[in-house]
């Protein structure tokens, strides 16, 4: 069911939809600012095998909050795309409920949730096993730990959008047994000491040999002529 950009649709009516259509698996609810958390936990009341949700928003009247992200990490197994771009009032136990639960989960879309932290990203490692697409962008408050604690477990992904992140940076950013940074673009290493090096885009690098597409744009702290060796 696609229901984007239909601004007047409200909790009653997802409670309707999801009464009888027991079965759903995909919901798109895009820009439906009036949804709140009683939406989605009337969808995980009768919806359990949903496998696909887009609540992202741009505007944010009402919220969308970490009561939702407990629900469906309650019963929603079997999710494996969740969009909450926007969502600007999820939090660090909001990701970790959800995940925790939710382990099928192959594509995240966090961007522009600004109380995301790099604790969130430590959970996004630890249960999300089969994950192939994160979007982080504008996320703020993450930096290389969120990233380095990222590679631990998605070591399937293989897109991860990165714009405006102001605490990423190239500090240790080793390839092909060289140290790349802004003072170290060509300097070889030892390595033994190569091995020792895994933090931020250096763990990507090292642990996410499936990376396809890497988005750095924005990030003020990334010097753009080592960006070739990511």
């Amino acid at each position: 069911v696609n229901i984007s950009n239909l601004s007047n649709v409200e909790d009653y009516d997802i409670k309707q939809l999801v009464i009888n259509c027991k079965y759903l698996l995909t919901l798109k609810a895009k820009n439906c600012s009036a949804l709140t958390d009683h939406s989605i936990i009337g969808l995980c009341d009768y919806c359990v095998d949903i496998d696909e949700l887009d609540l992202s928003r741009k505007t944010y009247p009402l919220r969308i909050s970490d009561v939702s992200l407990f629900n469906l990490g309650r019963v929603a197994a079997s999710l494996r795309v969740i969009n909450l771009s926007g969502c600007d009032a999820i939090t660090d136990v909001g990701i970790t409920w959800l995940t925790s639960g939710c382990k099928a989960l192959e594509e995240i879309d966090i961007s522009s949730c600004l109380k995301l932290t790099d604790s969130g990203m430590r959970s996004i490692g630890s249960n999300c096993y089969l994950l192939t697409y994160l979007n982080i962008s504008y996320d703020k408050l993450i930096s290389d730990i969120g990233i380095t604690a990222l590679t631990t477990g998605c070591q399937q992904l293989s897109t991860l959008l990165c714009k405006g992140l102001f605490l990423i940076s190239d500090h240790r950013l080793v390839s092909n047994n060289k140290l790349v940074g802004s003072n170290n673009i060509h300097k070889p290493i030892d390595n033994k000491i190569n091995k020792k090096v895994k933090f931020g885009l250096s763990a990507l690098s090292s642990n996410c040999v499936f990376v396809k597409k890497l988005d750095l744009s924005n990030c003020p702290s990334i010097n753009v002529s080592i960006q070739k060796y990511v």
